[in-house]
This record gives C-alpha cells, structure tokens and sequence, in this order.
C-alpha cells in the first residue's frame, strides 16, 4: 500500500497528512504559531514553541499564554528536567541549541513559582552530557564536562539566583 499510513483505526493517504500538519495552528498571545510542546506546571501550562512550528521566529516559551522568552538566535528547546518531579513542575531545566554543531547544548532555568517569572541567562559548556539534580530545600544543581577536561562546570539555581562560573 504505498503513500498510506495505517493509524490506530483508520487509513489516511500520507499526502493528506502532510498537508493537514502543514496547516497554520491559531495564534498565541504575543503572535507566536505552531502547536509547541506543552507541559503543565504549578502555575499553568507552559508551552515552548521551537523554530520549525514558528515561521523560523526562533523558539518563544510561553506560560499561560504570555510570553516568559523569546529568543531569535535559538532553534530548538526542550525540557531536560522539571522540579518537584512528583508533582505540576516550578522550576525547569531547558536544553536548547542554536541548529549548529560547534556548540549543541546550552541550557536556561525557568522558575515559574516566582513573580515575575525567573528566566535565567542562557549557560554551559556546550557539552551535549548534562546532570541535572534537585538537592533539597528547592536547590537545583547542574554539572556539565568542561571543555579540558576535569573540574566539571556547576551551577547552582536557588529562589531566583543562579550561580556558577
């Protein structure tokens, strides 16, 4: 059966579903487009829209329809951890990369418990291996390699500082 694509129940031609996902999704507040990745959090739904679903835009993260970020210079983001991990997150971890290769991982911490919301500045080492853990008392800590060679970099993120080199 070729150019059909079998769902669960149903058989769709694959150029049907190539141009119903090539349709526009409704705007978003602040004029953001595409579907995004969205992920409940203790203060709504955060929804990160990368560079593919928005017109090239770069990647805009959202939280309850307002806009948190936006960055130009990014391509793609996606959450690399969430705290508390039992329950609606507050504080995320996002990985994010320019579409190039020299330098594929950077990350931002976002805190959404806070008012105004927290977006860090963007950091790393560039390095795609990252540990992220929570440490106690709302403290999370990252470790990535450093280029050379050991002492790995840390950052420190805790009620709206994060520190590190």
């Amino acid at each position: 059966m070729t150019g059909i694509l079998r769902g669960a129940d149903v058989l769709l031609p694959a150029a049907l579903i190539v141009a119903l996902t090539a349709l526009p999704a409704p705007a978003m507040a602040g004029g953001a487009r595409g579907r995004g990745e969205t992920i409940e959090t203790a203060a709504g739904p955060l929804t990160i829209v990368n560079a593919h679903e928005n017109e090239g835009r770069g990647v805009e993260v959202f939280l309850d329809r307002r806009p948190v970020l936006r960055d130009r210079a990014i391509e793609m983001a996606l959450v690399e951890k969430s705290f508390p991990e039992d329950g609606p997150p507050r504080v995320l971890v996002l990985a994010i990369g320019s579409g190039g290769n020299a330098c594929p991982l950077l990350l931002r911490v976002i805190d959404v418990g806070r008012r105004p919301v927290f977006v860090s500045r963007q950091f790393g080492t560039c390095y795609d291996e990252v540990d992220v853990s929570e440490t106690g008392g709302g403290e999370v800590r990252i470790v990535q390699p450093n280029r050379g060679g050991e002492p790995r970099a840390k950052w420190v993120y805790r009620n709206g500082t994060l520190r590190g080199p």
